[in-house]
């Protein structure tokens, strides 16, 4: 879904807040513009997006579990499963890359 030229990758919805994640600063730049009477919106830079993707993910017994032990501390800033089940995706700090990618090789 595309708004104002802002095509998510992830939205996570929760109890107290909305998290977004795109990958365009213009389009932060945007949405505050047009929110910010009405909302708070804070921006995090830095971050990377990692997915994890197989035929019906959802179906992997305690797969939240399974990639939070093999990450081994690396700090995640939002997770969240995927449209129509094919992955479960990360979003974590760039410079963790490096980590993840070693931790997936194993």
């Amino acid at each position: 879904m595309e708004v104002n030229g802002c095509i998510p990758d992830i939205v996570s919805v929760s109890s107290t807040g909305v998290a977004v994640t795109v990958d365009n600063t213009h389009v932060v730049a945007r949405l505050r513009a047009e929110l910010a009477e009405r909302v708070n919106i804070t921006a995090e830079n830095s971050k990377a997006l990692v997915s994890l993707v197989a035929d019906d993910v959802r179906r992997i017994v305690a797969l939240p579990t399974q990639l939070f032990l093999s990450l081994d501390g690396i700090e995640v800033w939002l997770a969240s499963p995927v449209a129509l089940r094919r992955s479960f995706s990360l979003v974590i700090s760039e410079k963790d890359v490096p980590e993840v990618g070693a931790a997936a090789s194993r």
